[in-house]
């Protein structure tokens, strides 16, 4: 009988993963990451409408929404009204 693998880190500048995430569990994870950023700055878009800048902040909810939809799409759920997962 095989003994079980400790979980290793996986490493990155800012942050580390366990080894034994599941893809699923990581696609869900980030899926919620992106909806976090679409919050924020649809929150930023609000209180700072007229700020010449704008248009940075509406293409990165477009990013975040699409990404979102990637990955509603990866895990095959439906993408119901307003192109949210």
């Amino acid at each position: 009988m095989k003994k079980a693998a400790p979980a290793t880190l996986i490493n990155a500048p800012h942050f580390s993963i366990h080894s034994g995430l599941t893809c699923e569990d990581a696609l869900a994870y980030a899926q919620q990451l992106l909806q976090g950023i679409e919050d924020s700055l649809d929150e930023y878009r609000t209180t700072n409408a007229d700020t010449p800048e704008m248009h940075n902040v509406l293409s990165a909810v477009r990013a975040a929404r699409t990404g979102q939809t990637l990955l509603a799409h990866v895990m095959g759920r439906g993408v119901g009204e307003e192109g949210r997962p």
